[in-house]
């Protein structure tokens, strides 16, 4: 199994989920209890990981491809619209405790609008582009980067390069480096943190900020990315719901737990979480 849009991709009946209910409650019911019971669960953790260490959306999109026979349009249609939630939400809890002042807002904004026309490209590349290509790279790069973190953490390496938005330049990076998060981000259907926030990191910006910064650019490019899916009709309300009011109580726990332990051991389950969400993207 993998994000492919393949449509060679088969799984059993026995799930009982259908599309074709077109009442919502009775949508959510055709799932088995433990199915809908493994659905919450992996949602809760997720939204945990979003906003406590900056990962956490792509076991929402796995669990959804594990549990359910939604089409790979609809699977990114439905987790982009938990994210733009917990985005949302984890934008807020960000701002209140101030990592989005100053110079985090800055990059926020620079981040968000390049995110902001790239996951417009991803959405429409969708339709017809064949991802395996984009999968094996992306989850790869994931994976690279975890290690790279966790071994930065464990010598104490310095920031690889040091970008400044405040250049023309540095500006520029960081738009591009947006444009390239939406892009992967719809044509995946996953929020975007898992590249956003190690990508900071490695330019020097405190974990605390990036997980901040990467709340504003997951929102903005999920909420963008899950509209233009609702309007093929590829998003399910009724698991939308059942998915993201759990995870918006993991995204709530997960703001504080970042609050409350040391940067180091956040750093190290961030690698971790990188390196687990590259394998499932490559081996999933």
């Amino acid at each position: 199994m993998t994000l492919s849009r393949s449509q060679s991709i088969r799984r059993p009946p026995a799930v009982g989920f259908s599309r074709r209910t077109p009442q919502l409650l009775p949508m959510v019911a055709s799932l088995s209890p433990p199915v809908l019971a493994s659905l919450v669960v992996v949602a809760f953790l997720a939204g945990v990981g979003n906003t406590g260490i900056g990962v956490g959306g792509v076991f929402v999109t796995a669990a959804l491809y594990a549990f359910t026979d939604l089409p790979s349009e609809a699977v990114a249609g439905t987790a982009l619209a938990t994210f733009a939630a917990t985005g949302a939400l984890g934008s807020y809890s960000y701002v209140r405790s101030g990592e989005l002042r100053g110079g985090g807002r800055r990059l926020a904004a620079l981040l968000g609008v390049g995110s902001g026309v790239g996951v417009l490209g991803g959405v429409l590349l969708n339709d017809w582009l064949p991802t395996a290509t984009v999968e094996t790279l992306f989850g790869a790069a994931v994976a690279v980067v975890g290690g790279v973190v966790a071994y930065r953490e464990l010598v104490g390496l310095p920031s690889v390069v040091e970008v400044d938005p405040e250049t023309a330049t540095g500006r520029a990076s960081f738009v591009a480096i947006g444009a390239v998060v939406g892009l992967v981000s719809g044509l995946l259907g996953i929020g975007g943190l898992a590249a956003v926030v190690p990508a900071l990191v490695l330019l020097g910006v405190p974990l605390l900020v990036a997980i901040g910064v990467g709340q504003v650019v997951s929102g903005l490019l999920s909420f963008v990315g899950a509209a233009g899916f609702a309007l093929r009709g590829a998003v399910e309300p009724a698991l939308v719901l059942a998915v993201g009011l759990p995870e918006l109580a993991g995204a709530a726990l997960g703001w504080r737990v970042a609050h409350v332990l040391p940067e180091r051991p956040l750093s190290l389950a961030l690698s971790v979480a990188l390196v687990l969400s590259g394998a499932y993207v490559l081996f999933g």
